[in-house]
């Protein structure tokens, strides 16, 4: 028997997403017995492998494959397997189970992962250059204060609307912190057009700070050469998780992500910190966008280090996703002072989560800022007589940065031919980082050409749409908190995070593997659609999931905050 780790068949598809939810406790256990106690260094703290980040360490992620190979090996010989890298790969031959098994993975691909560590280096080297440039010739002559309170935010393309800017992260709160005199933006900024956004950024009357602002040259020569301290870690001890051998692959993971961007921003946001407290500068409090990534340790770290008393507040103004566990802070985590003390989601629901990965952790409810929109009046009357006069059944299709998974749904939505003897029409939305260009040839290069495209925001989208069919995307749960049903398109080629719990009745959502099951749930919609019934779902998954933005809640925030 043959496996392909790239396209594993629905059966075995559905065997890894079980082995991946099974096994999330027991890696938490053997991450905070083993993992975070494997060194005190800063260097390894702030390192690749010192963190359970699903997508910049492949450990978890590997182990899961190779339990799923071990489960079907009991039943089916297994004769070869194509793996998707070289972790799973060494992985595979240090197990005295499966070593005997023939590994595929191509020449180019192995050397393409080679080559990239050294590129990723220096490409990174060169961003840190650029950006001191930038930020010392553009604003470094900005008035700061000796009190000052932080509050992290990201600076996107779409920040920018008419040339003002426009917090979308946090919609509705830009005017109060332009009230408080000592609240100052740290943005996290992704921009192509860096210079002209720092400009229109400088010209605003928005308080920020750029980590930049502070850190010296030396600051970004210790994180050029910081990959180099991990090598003393690459001949220690061997690491075991239950009976499989994880070291070399441990080791590897150690020198592939040493050269990533977050783990560069990892070093310098704790030497910004260094920096805020040799310029005497009071950090009153500290508001992070916590998503508990090492970017968010090198705050941390640098907090408990220079600044042991500072209140330290985490806010996760988006959805969480169960099985994207390390969002979920640890005991281990926190007893280290690893995370905030004190932690803000966007709806009680997503409160349990959390206390039952770390009890210790205080958690609240804060305004869910960014799906405001939920609670305005909808058309939902309009809609309903629309629908039910002109008997057209409306699907929007949106789709995941992820090339592969996007090209399944496209191809899923391609053949399905239902809508030729229905009344159903599709609607294809893009995930933003894909440019009017690279939609274009995408679709025509895989022959598809039938489908409208949309641009407007999610909301507009949705507006006016019977089903939703997307993948990892908290665009899910909008929409079934419109009343919506949804269809997840599962991956074949890894594991499917269900954006949503699976405690919501399935009478609104079902998980697709492949064209026969999508077109299954389609029927089962379109023949049984009950408009109330679904609104009534909708309202109860909006009240469990999202807090609305109004006056009380979100001055309560602020007080709390600020």
């Amino acid at each position: 028997m043959e496996i392909n780790l790239n396209n594993l068949s629905n059966e075995h598809s559905k065997i890894l997403n079980q082995i991946w939810k099974d096994g999330i406790s027991d890696y938490n256990r053997f991450y905070d017995s083993r993992i975070l106690e494997y060194s005190n260094d800063l260097n390894y703290l702030l390192s690749g492998v010192a963190t359970r980040d699903v997508y910049l360490s492949r450990i978890y992620e590997s182990i899961c494959y190779l339990k799923l190979l071990k489960k079907i090996s009991q039943e089916k010989r297994i004769y070869s397997v194509k793996v998707k890298n070289l972790t799973i790969e060494k992985m595979l031959k240090a197990d005295p189970e499966l070593k005997k098994i023939r590994i595929s993975f191509s020449i180019k691909k192995r050397i393409q992962e080679l080559i990239l560590i050294p590129v990723a280096y220096f490409l990174n080297i060169y961003r840190m250059i650029k950006e001191f440039i930038l930020v010392r010739f553009y604003i470094c002559n900005y008035d700061i204060p000796n009190e000052i309170i932080l509050f992290d935010s990201f600076l996107i393309e779409s920040s920018f609307s008419g040339g003002r800017f426009n917090d979308i992260y946090y919609p509705g709160l830009q005017e109060l912190i332009r009230e408080k005199s000592k609240v100052f933006y740290l943005f996290t900024i992704l921009l192509k057009k860096y210079r002209v956004k720092l400009l229109q950024l400088k010209n605003s009357n928005i308080r920020f700070i750029h980590r930049y602002q502070f850190l010296k040259l030396s600051d970004l020569c210790l994180a050029t050469i910081r990959p180099f301290f991990m090598f003393k870690y690459l001949h220690n001890k061997r690491v075991i998780f239950e009976d499989i051998d994880i070291t070399k692959a441990f080791r590897y993971e150690l020198i592939r992500t040493s050269v990533a961007k977050i783990i560069f921003d990892s070093i310098l946001n704790y030497r910004f910190i260094f920096r805020l407290k040799q310029k005497s500068i009071t950090v009153n409090k500290f508001i992070d966008w916590f998503e508990n990534q090492q970017t968010d340790r090198g705050y941390s770290l640098g907090l408990r280090q220079f600044y042991e008393n500072v209140e330290y507040f985490g806010c996760l103004g988006s959805l969480s996703f169960k099985t994207q566990f390390h969002l979920y802070p640890t005991k281990a985590e926190f007893d280290r002072k690893l995370t905030p003390g004190y932690l803000f989601v966007v709806g009680k629901n997503l409160i349990f989560d959390y206390s039952e990965s770390c009890k210790e952790l205080k958690l609240d409810t804060m305004p869910a800022f960014r799906y405001a929109y939920l609670f305005q009046k909808d058309g939902y009357k309009e809609d309903l007589k629309i629908f039910r006069d002109s008997g057209e059944f409306k699907i929007l299709v949106t789709l995941p940065m992820e090339l592969n998974q996007a090209l399944k749904i496209l191809k899923t939505i391609s053949n399905i031919r239902i809508f030729e003897n229905y009344n159903i029409s599709f609607y294809l939305k893009f995930h933003p980082t894909y440019s009017l260009d690279s939609v274009e040839k995408l679709l025509r290069r895989n022959k598809v050409f039938r489908f409208p495209i949309l641009n407007d925001n999610i909301k507009d989208c949705l507006v006016g749409k019977q089903l939703l069919i997307s993948s990892v995307s908290s665009t899910c749960l909008e929409s079934l908190a419109f009343g919506i049903p949804v269809l997840v398109i599962a991956s074949n080629g890894g594991v499917t995070h269900l954006p949503f719990s699976e405690n919501i009745t399935k009478e609104i959502w079902d998980l697709c593997y492949d064209e026969k099951e999508t077109l299954e749930a389609i029927f089962r919609f379109v023949k049984n659609y009950d408009y109330d019934r679904f609104k009534s779902i909708g309202e109860k998954i909006k009240k469990e999931n999202f807090t609305k933005l109004d006056h009380f809640s979100l001055k309560r925030f602020t007080n709390l905050v600020f």
